[in-house]
């Protein structure tokens, strides 16, 4: 179809137009998801071990604790030292905006990028603040999540720029989907414990609410491509 042929076009031309700084770019992005990754995975597993008498009565396994902070939880810590670095590096990503303007001016493709792929940048630098603020119960799944999926993904960007073909936007699209589906189990899990298994409910609910809200906001547009 058209779409189709545009889809080749911009393929084509983006090999030579594979800049050094987009390189540089998906490089330190692949090494900073894969640290923080790594880093919250560590962390809340030595949290779990540590502080497992502290909130046992209000969640029995460790699951319940990583989807649903108890109430009064505070932003510190080690967990939300990853945590804050995962907000920082959600600045650091949009730079691909930046780089996806120049590429534009250099007339790497002559079809503008989808306005998801412009804006979900941008909402995810809220999103993570709001997590981080408000001490947001499924933070830990949701980090977890979107660095393994950036793992994946730049690590194919790199493959795929190596070897000189376009990236595999079809698989990718699918990750995505995968990661939204794994979202929407721990929320309904989230709200789960919140309502039913927990007197007191879980922390930051609210900030849940409006991160859920923007992120489908940003997402959706992508996936009715």
């Amino acid at each position: 179809g058209h779409g189709h042929g545009h889809g080749q076009e911009s393929s084509i031309s983006a090999a030579p137009c594979y800049s050094a700084a987009m390189a540089a770019y998906n490089l330190s992005m692949l090494a900073a998801s894969s640290c923080i990754f790594l880093g919250l995975l560590t962390a809340a597993q030595v949290e779990i071990e540590e502080t497992r008498w502290l909130w046992r009565r209000s969640a029995p396994t460790p699951i319940h604790w990583m989807l649903c902070f108890p109430l009064g939880t505070r932003p510190s810590g080690r967990v939300f030292f990853w945590s804050y670095a995962f907000y920082l590096s959600r600045y650091y990503a949009l730079l691909e905006n930046l780089l996806l303007i120049w590429r534009r001016r250099r007339r790497c493709f002559s079809n503008l990028p989808p306005i998801g792929l412009v804006v979900r940048p941008c909402l995810l630098v809220i999103t993570a603040f709001l997590s981080l603020q408000f001490s947001q119960s499924l933070q830990i799944p949701a980090i977890l999540a979107q660095t393994a999926l950036d793992v994946v993904v730049y690590w194919q960007l790199l493959v795929s720029a190596a070897l000189g073909r376009p990236a595999p936007r079809r698989l990718l699209g699918r990750l995505r989907l995968a990661q939204l589906a794994f979202l929407a189990v721990a929320s309904a899990g989230l709200l789960w414990i919140h309502f039913f298994r927990r007197r007191e409910g879980c922390n930051g609910m609210l900030s849940w609410a409006v991160t859920a809200l923007l992120d489908a906001s940003a997402t959706l547009p992508l996936l009715l491509r």
